[in-house]
């Protein structure tokens, strides 16, 4: 395991405020998960930190464990651009907010503590309805109660009906109708984003430009490589300026050919339109994506997790833990090729965006 690397929640969220502090950025927010807490009794807590300077009105702001335990990438880099950051520019702010679902990374869970998708939450208005109706056709399939050769062969002529990429639209779009299934957006504002929207609103609303890079692990196919993301359309103009700070970067709209991810419903880049503070301001958004294992094998991970979920609804069982080792190996590999990969495709990126914020 790399030194910026952390086995653990805690460990994880020990050494972003420590670094924090030897680079000299402030706590600027911390929240705590009520009532929760993690395998070791250990508090759960969502945690910004900033370097701000008067009078900068441009921001640089990162996102991590959106997904739970996809948060121990994004938060490995954090910390190393904290602990590589005494050549940033005077005249962007630089805010990093860490472990945004801490339940979930604690867990090595991918969704917080009542089975919602954090990246499915941020849809306008609650009840949804009529999003991917397609979900319940399969939704028996994608999480069985067991698995077996009815249940493969099932799923292998499905498959080879409507084919990956078909099935991988309906799977992980996000679904609003089944509260025990994957890629369930919720019924309702999560925790996790109330405090993103309680950030914004005190802390992010004085800025008038924005530049904000959300984490991500999962897919891909080259592990430690980094697809950078747009929830939005080619045509935007938006995404043409993405293009011009990472033109040498793998780039690409949610849903379009050239993307790992299908087009997706609710995604965190919304709340920025979502608070009232930053409705009308310059934000560029982007979802960085790291590969890490086969799709075959992170959908069997996290089918392993709702199965184990579903069957007893707790997070300490043996089947729970079983399920836990394999999404920590789906989406948080402990490999030093892997995380050295990681750092280096993230990095980079990272500091197109803080020249991209410089003077024009």
């Amino acid at each position: 395991m790399t030194k910026y690397f952390h086995a653990t929640y805690f460990e994880a969220r020990h050494a972003f405020v420590r670094a924090a502090e030897e680079a000299g950025f402030k706590q600027i927010f911390s929240e705590e998960v009520p009532f929760l807490r993690g395998p070791s009794e250990e508090r759960l807590s969502c945690s910004v930190v900033a370097r701000r300077k008067p009078g900068n009105t441009n921001a640089l702001v990162t996102t991590s464990g959106v997904h739970g335990v996809e948060g121990y990438a994004g938060s490995a880099l954090q910390i190393a651009w904290l602990k590589n950051s005494k050549s940033l520019p005077d005249d962007v702010d630089v805010v990093h907010i860490h472990a945004l679902n801490p339940f979930g990374m604690a867990w090595n869970q991918r969704t917080d503590e009542w089975n919602i998708d954090v990246n499915r939450n941020f849809v306008d208005e609650f009840p949804v309805r009529g999003v991917n109706p397609d979900y319940a056709k399969f939704r028996h399939l994608i999480v069985p109660k067991s698995r077996g050769p009815v249940w493969f062969a099932k799923t292998a002529a499905i498959t080879a009906r409507y084919g990956m990429r078909a099935l991988q639209n309906v799977l992980t779009g996000g679904q609003y109708d089944f509260s025990d299934g994957m890629f369930y957006g919720g019924d309702g504002k999560s925790w996790s984003r109330r405090t993103m929207e309680k950030i914004i609103a005190t802390h992010l609303g004085g800025y008038a430009r924005i530049v904000h890079l959300d984490l991500h692990t999962g897919l891909g196919n080259h592990p430690g490589a980094n697809q950078i993301l747009y929830a939005g359309a080619a045509e935007d103009k938006n995404y043409a300026r993405l293009r011009a700070i990472w033109p040498v970067e793998d780039i690409a709209p949610l849903g379009d050919a050239r993307s790992v991810s299908s087009a997706l419903y609710g995604t965190l880049p919304n709340v920025w339109r979502q608070v009232e503070e930053t409705r009308n301001k310059d934000v560029l958004a982007a979802i960085f994506e790291f590969a890490t294992v086969h799709r075959l094998a992170a959908f069997n991970a996290l089918q392993l997790a709702h199965m184990a979920r579903n069957k007893i609804r707790s997070v300490d069982t043996r089947a729970q833990r079983a399920a836990q080792r394999a999404m920590r190996a789906a989406f948080a590999p402990q490999d030093p090729a892997w995380e050295q990969a990681v750092i280096m495709n993230g990095t980079r990126p990272y500091q197109a965006a803080l020249r991209a914020l410089g003077p024009r």
